[in-house]
């Protein structure tokens, strides 16, 4: 998770005026959210492709909530 986080911090910081620890919380609540997105897509069987899962999770993480007004 830290590597993630770190990934995502770097990215975060790079792309946006952020502080380092706004993008520190930022990463952590993503990277968080994503790994729950995963365990309930493999608790309630994988219906999606794991491409469909990737794809919802990046809209998510880039979008957030705008992603369902599409």
């Amino acid at each position: 998770m830290e590597v993630a986080r770190r990934f995502v911090m770097k990215n975060t910081m790079e792309s946006t005026d952020l502080e380092e620890h706004f993008s520190s919380y930022l990463s952590i609540y993503i990277i968080s959210g994503a790994i729950h997105v995963i365990k309930e897509w493999i608790a309630s069987g994988m219906k999606e492709s794991p491409k469909e899962i990737a794809q919802l999770i990046n809209h998510f993480s880039n979008r957030g909530l705008s992603y369902l007004q599409e």
